[in-house]
């Protein structure tokens, strides 16, 4: 057993008892190996998760003054976003066994996560926070969609960091990254919290460019470059993105039967994305055609738009996900950015993704304001 397939309600149990109870005890109870409960521990500590974690478990427990009963008034759904929610509830009911994992000690940018698409999948996703550079109103706009939009997965396209810090911009840049990269990890895992207490549907992120800043970096740097440090030292571990309930980073992930790892035989595939082009879902166009005749997703462009295709093999569609960062950034006056984020579904090899426009902290979709 490892610390990431234990779910986090076991994860925050084995912590609070830690406090009085001897590792090797909590290790042996629960079959993990002391010493790497002893790092988790460690590294929990030194990022300030630990102490957090019983001081939210802790008010979870305490005793709560009854209220005065208050009828609350019954909330108006929308039709189009009650048809969403209806058909996501009369799909298939099991979501991890769905999902198939494949080589997540590959390098980053090599894995690729293979999904079954047999089921009906209805996904979000959200791309390009760039912490601490995020748009607070659009990530408090994306939570709403979350709790408002019935699904049975989420994924996010990657940048979640900025590393500016790591940038070949950057000026005094390991000082800066020094004074940032704190920061940069606290705002993400607050963001992630608060997703993590949304949904508990299954969860992929993807990687991006400015994530592999961090990877150069980590290479460059003597003692680090190799072996277990380098692997404790990855961001999956220092993200804690397992204990927020998400699966390893990935390169590509592919709603695909997998006859074999060789020659899949993909409905959907998302990456974040390499290419740039002018005008929103021009760069997705154009990155579309290296995977061929498939509907695809992709982000790093901070556009959003949602284009189709028609090839011999049917119709797909085609999608940026738009941002989750500030718009106006220091080193670029007015760029052509949009904050969103999309929803699609996958029934049998039809795929269809929606665009969901935020703007002035409100999420759009069709008609309807989340």
């Amino acid at each position: 057993m490892v610390w990431t397939e234990l779910g986090r309600d076991v994860q925050d149990k084995i912590i609070l008892r830690s406090q009085t109870e001897p590792i090797e005890k909590l290790a042996e109870e629960y079959q993990l190996l002391p010493q790497s409960l002893h790092r988790k521990i460690r590294r929990l500590k030194q990022d300030g998760l630990y102490q957090w974690i019983i001081d939210k478990q802790s008010k979870k427990s305490a005793p709560q003054q009854k209220m005065a009963e208050v009828k609350p008034e019954p909330v108006k759904i929308d039709p189009f976003i009650a048809r969403i929610n209806n058909a996501v509830k009369g799909s298939a009911t099991s979501n991890n066994q769905y999902i198939l994992n494949v080589n997540p000690d590959a390098p980053v940018k090599d894995r690729v996560m293979y999904i079954d698409p047999k089921r009906q999948w209805h996904g979000i996703f959200f791309t390009d926070l760039h912490c601490p550079y995020q748009d607070e109103d659009s990530v408090n706009a994306m939570i709403r969609v979350i709790k408002t939009l019935d699904h049975n997965i989420i994924i996010n396209g990657g940048d979640n960091l900025d590393l500016y810090g790591l940038s070949t911009f950057a000026k005094d840049y390991d000082n800066l990254f020094q004074n940032n990269f704190d920061k940069e990890i606290k705002e993400h895992n607050r963001i992630m919290e608060q997703i993590a207490e949304a949904s508990t549907a299954p969860k992929v992120s993807l990687y991006g460019n400015h994530m592999e800043r961090y990877d150069k970096w980590l290479s460059a740097t003597p003692f680090v470059s190799m072996g277990s440090a380098k692997n404790q030292m990855s961001l999956d571990v220092l993200l804690s993105m397992g204990y927020y309930g998400w699966n390893p980073f990935m390169g590509t992930i592919m709603f695909a039967e997998k006859e074999n790892q060789m020659f899949p035989k993909p409905v959907l595939v998302l990456d974040h994305g390499t290419r740039v082009a002018k005008g929103a879902g021009k760069s997705a166009a154009s990155q579309f055609k290296s995977y061929g005749a498939v509907s695809y997703i992709m982000g790093h462009v901070h556009r959003l738009g949602v284009s189709y295709m028609r090839t011999l093999h049917g119709q797909h569609c085609i999608a940026e996900g738009g941002t989750l960062r500030g718009l106006n950034p220091d080193y670029m006056k007015y760029p052509d950015w949009q904050n969103g984020m999309l929803h699609f579904v996958i029934d049998g090899d039809t795929v269809s993704i929606t665009p969901i426009l935020i703007s002035n902290g409100n999420a759009y979709i069709g008609n309807t304001k989340i």
